[in-house]
């Protein structure tokens, strides 16, 4: 009798200890920062040398995103993401061109929307790296002043967008974040931004 208590109490105990190491498996690291989420980010948005007869086009862009990560294995995840956002500051004016032609050209960033994809894996116990690839619409404001006459349009233009950053969480939810983009293009367009967003 002494020894079939003695069998159902060492198994009880084995049970209890797997219990307990499975509870205390570790979910996946890239499970930090799954789910979809919604940021706000602000920054520098800036044209190449040669966008406009040499002259560059820089100025203060706002915007946000949109998104949704999911894990990829136990360390890597995988999300897409949609964002926009508006250039407000910043121009660039050239000519007049001829001395008997008055006509200038001034031209400011008007919105660039983008969607892509992403690949993340954690750095540190609250850290994601990333990189992201898609494919962004961006537009530039025009407007021609003459000796007596002036207009404005708007150009789009479609092209291939890179970037590259880090996210730090920082709290359950709260999170922020620091990322370069490149957009391709005649001249190229570069973004630094920071952004703060939520996770749901």
């Amino acid at each position: 009798m002494r020894k079939l208590i003695s069998c159902v109490l060492a198994s009880l105990t084995m049970l209890g200890t797997h219990a307990a190491s499975a509870q205390e498996t570790p979910a996946p690291a890239s499970k930090d920062f799954a789910g979809f989420r919604a940021e706000a980010n602000i920054g520098y948005d800036r044209t190449g040398d040669d966008a406009l007869y040499g002259e560059e086009l820089g100025g203060l862009r706002v915007g946000g995103a949109i998104g949704y990560d999911a894990p990829l294995g136990n360390n890597f995840l995988v999300g897409i993401e949609a964002g926009i956002g508006w250039t407000v500051t910043g121009g660039v004016t050239v000519g007049p061109f001829a001395t008997n032609d008055p006509t200038t050209f001034h031209v400011t960033g008007a919105h660039d929307a983008d969607i892509s994809v992403r690949l993340g894996t954690k750095i540190g116990p609250k850290t994601l790296a990333f990189v992201k690839a898609g494919w962004v619409d961006t537009a530039y404001r025009s407007e021609i002043v003459g000796e007596d006459y002036s207009f404005s349009s708007e150009g789009n233009d479609d092209n291939l967008r890179l970037g590259i950053g880090v996210e730090h969480r920082l709290g359950k939810s709260l999170y922020a974040k620091a990322e370069y983009r490149y957009t391709a293009g005649d001249a190229g367009r570069h973004q630094l931004l920071a952004g703060l967003g939520i996770r749901f």
